[in-house]
């Protein structure tokens, strides 16, 4: 293994580019502490279940000349969100958050929790692609690790988890701060210390539309992301998604005009207990799976036009539900014609039983089963 580029310092590891054998890697090299390899070891599981784009591929595992122990990661060329952010454009920025709402729901979608989403940990590419990296805090839901310790960004880490095993609830908030980072060029809270901690726990967010032209109903999905209760956010990736998706192509809620200051008294708080997590209703479904074969929020807008619901995201692969109607079958084979028109593929369907909840959201394994069918 020979080093090519001087080495970063990261919590409990040292990270360079490197060529192990013919191959040019990145290592990531842990310290000689048990937390350090601890969370080597997680992070090593946790990309054995994920894949390119969804995190950086695993080359393997190996040992420097000191005997320490390293990851071999796939090298990836680009700019970190938080440096990305500030010279783009709105336009860029939003398509930028749309992508990585997409890796977010597809990284959930495989039962892994990140626990360090932050503009470091999200590489933006020159083509703006996105990858999430460094998934040494993450966690695979079911699975029992050796306790490596959670480093967590403080500018993006929700209130009440300090300390705690990370949840889809604490990606779900530090998603709201990214998005909000995107949307404005600049994050929701800012100091250092007990005071970002008190700003986080007890301020309310600003409006993204009040310094950049954005619909309000993309302030509410980041209202509701950075909303202080863990179970008035999104359940996960999948269904703030779907909120942002939606809340892109609102055009009924104009934005406020950009620069009229913070959150103030001539705008209405956004009420945090409307997102409470509401009963489930189960009810019959026609289910149908593809693999999206171009742009996803097109997509999505065909399910919706249809009368259908997202009920699973991962990559490029959606699963969608109709539970509403006389014949719910019809309405998804005319979504399928539909898709298929625009390179859509590999299309499964069926029937089953699914909840769903007051704000339409469609839960159940039965998507989940059709979604593995598919990949």
């Amino acid at each position: 293994m020979n080093a090519v580029e001087a080495p970063a310092r990261g919590g409990t590891s040292t990270v360079y580019r490197a060529v192990l054998g013919a191959t040019p890697c990145v290592m990531k090299v842990a310290d000689v502490s048990a937390a350090s390899i601890a969370s080597l070891d997680r992070e090593a599981l946790v990309l054995s279940h994920l894949h390119a784009p969804l995190a950086p591929a695993l080359v393997g595992r190996t040992r420097t000349d000191e005997g320490r122990a390293a990851l071999a990661l796939e090298p990836i060329d680009g700019v970190t969100l938080s440096q990305w952010r500030r010279d783009a454009a709105l336009p860029r920025r939003l398509v930028v958050a749309t992508r990585l709402c997409e890796r977010v729901a597809g990284i959930h979608a495989r039962g892994v929790v990140h626990g360090d989403l932050s503009g470091r940990n999200v590489l933006v590419t020159a083509t703006d692609d996105v990858r999430v990296i460094d998934f040494g805090s993450a966690r695979l839901l079911g699975v029992e690790t050796r306790d490596g310790g959670r480093l967590a960004t403080p500018a993006y880490l929700a209130p009440g988890s300090d300390g705690a095993p990370a949840t889809f609830a604490d990606d779900v908030y530090a998603m709201g701060v990214l998005l909000f980072e995107l949307c404005t060029g600049r994050l929701p809270f800012t100091g250092a210390g007990r005071a970002l901690r008190q700003a986080h726990e007890l301020q309310r967010p600003p409006l993204p539309s009040r310094e950049a032209a954005v619909s309000r109903a993309i302030d509410e999905v980041v209202a509701r992301c950075l909303a202080k209760d863990a179970s008035a956010r999104f359940v996960d990736g999948a269904a703030l998604q779907a909120a942002w998706t939606a809340g892109l192509g609102d055009v009924d809620r104009p934005p406020y005009a950009p620069g009229t200051g913070s959150n103030t008294a001539d705008v209405a708080p956004v009420d945090h207990t409307a997102f409470a997590a509401p009963v489930d209703r189960s009810v019959h479904a026609a289910l149908l799976g593809f693999r999206c074969g171009g742009d996803l929020g097109t997509a999505l807008r065909v399910v919706e036009a249809q009368g259908g619901a997202v009920a699973h995201v991962a990559a490029e692969i959606v699963v969608a539900a109709w539970t509403r109607g006389a014949a719910p079958d019809r309405a998804a084979a005319a979504a399928r014609r539909a898709l298929a028109a625009l390179g859509a593929r590999d299309f499964a369907g069926t029937t089953a039983t699914v909840r769903v909840d007051a704000r339409g959201v469609v839960r159940g394994a039965a998507a989940l089963e059709l979604a593995t069918r598919i990949a």
